[in-house]
């Protein structure tokens, strides 16, 4: 699709594996494709604010870097995986959201504080309008859940494999 060869070229594009999403980019990339009852790919999001990026207690600036280590560890993974055989699970693209280029969108998912990681699964509706998405509970990652310290990739990843068909 149209959609899938654009979100691999701006993976390819981004010196980390990461997609720099905007609303525009969101409207278009993130919405359900008109004929189908679902996208072909999970989306993974993390949300972010420029002034918020230095504040320790946050640590969204090393947090990133770990979004982005991932990011490439699951480019890799999706270039080494097997063509043959059983039905491939959706391809899944990194990306992020930075509050200023994308304000509609922290709301459309439901962002209330940061860090804020969710995924939007294959199934999960979007239209390129505005209003809130249906996600599940689970699609946001907690600190509940993963723990209450700066993420790692490795916590990132496993939430992406609690989320995401194949991520593991």
């Amino acid at each position: 699709s149209q959609a899938l060869a654009e979100l691999v070229a701006l993976r390819d594009a981004s010196p980390d594996a990461v997609i720099p999403f905007s609303e525009d980019t969101f409207a278009r990339l993130a919405s359900t494709p008109p004929a189908a009852s679902q996208r072909p790919y999970t989306l993974a999001f993390f949300l972010t604010a420029a002034h918020m990026m230095d504040k320790p207690k946050l640590g969204l600036r090393s947090m990133r870097k770990e979004w982005g280590r991932l990011a490439v560890a699951v480019k890799e993974a999706e270039a080494a995986r097997p063509t043959g055989g059983k039905k491939p699970h959706p391809p899944i693209f990194m990306a992020s959201l930075e509050f200023r280029d994308a304000r509609d969108v922290f709301q459309r998912l439901g962002a209330s504080s940061l860090p804020w990681v969710v995924t939007l699964r294959p199934g999960v509706a979007a239209s390129p309008d505005s209003g809130p998405l249906k996600l599940e509970a689970a699609d946001v990652m907690r600190h509940e859940a993963y723990g209450a310290r700066h993420w790692a990739a490795s916590d990132f990843a496993s939430f992406l494999k609690d989320r995401a068909p194949g991520a593991g």
